[in-house]
């Protein structure tokens, strides 16, 4: 049996995704569910280096419903508590709430 290309695309973009959250932040009582959220998908969408932080909040909004303004507010909370930083205009992982 062959899958042909038409079944691969649905195949793909009907994939279940995997989103891993540390420790520190998944029990971190100052962070709220959307916070988690917004961390697990970025924490993801690092990786892909075609990705744009846009594109994630756009994701966001497709997936959880979340609204931008509210995705940028939580962002803005995860950069202030470590949990990712921004360089240069780009979200990269901090890594500090290892060490915390």
């Amino acid at each position: 049996m062959s899958i042909d290309d038409e079944e691969m695309d649905d195949i793909w973009n009907n994939r279940q995704h995997l989103y891993l959250i540390p420790e520190k932040i998944l029990f971190n009582s100052d962070l709220t569910i959307n916070d988690l959220r917004v961390f697990s998908v970025f924490h993801s969408f690092i990786h892909s280096m075609d990705s744009s932080t846009q594109q994630v909040f756009n994701f966001l909004k497709e997936k959880v419903n979340l609204k931008e303004e509210t995705a940028r507010e939580c962002l803005k909370n995860l950069i202030e508590k470590g949990c990712l930083a921004e360089n240069e205009g780009y979200i990269t992982l901090s890594y500090l709430y290892l060490w915390q």
